[in-house]
């Protein structure tokens, strides 16, 4: 896949025996991620730059919501963290990068919220991000803590 950056085979951890605690560096090529030795959680790191917002969302959905690993169980969140690097340099398909807007309705009359998606890309790229990957994963009590394991970095 094109512009995400794994680590290491999950086979290459340190031994539970040779240290006390419970997490273990991995070091592989420019990068780090943990390996939980009990729960085997694996902190993935995705490099955004060029990549188009909807696609990329969607593949940290599934990687969120553990659909990439053969213990999956829809009612358990996935120990597995998501760090996205150069989110500011995202792009849009088509003409969407002037025409898409975000709607919010405060339920009071005449109280719609509308932001253009360049003016919220250019205050904070991580919520634009974070919003698409929000429409993607289940609506459902493991929301929060799915997103919880998203980690962004303009």
């Amino acid at each position: 896949m094109h512009g995400i950056v794994y680590g290491a085979p999950l086979t290459t951890f340190a031994s539970p025996f040779s240290t006390p605690s419970k997490r273990s560096p991995v070091v592989k090529r420019s990068f780090y991620y943990w390996v939980d030795i009990l729960g085997m959680n694996k902190l993935i790191t995705i490099d955004a730059k060029d990549q188009i917002l909807g696609r990329l969302s969607s593949r940290i959905a599934l990687i969120l919501m553990g659909k990439n690993s053969a213990d999956y169980a829809p009612n358990k969140v996935a120990g597995n963290k998501v760090k996205v690097i150069n989110v500011s340099k995202i792009k849009l398909s088509g003409n969407k990068e002037s025409q898409k807007v975000y709607k919010k309705h405060t339920m009071y009359l005449g109280h719609l919220k509308v932001r253009k998606y360049g003016d919220i890309l250019a205050k904070n790229p991580d919520e634009v991000l974070r919003m698409s990957v929000k429409g993607m994963l289940p609506k459902n009590r493991l929301l929060k803590e799915r997103l919880k394991n998203l980690i962004t970095e303009a």
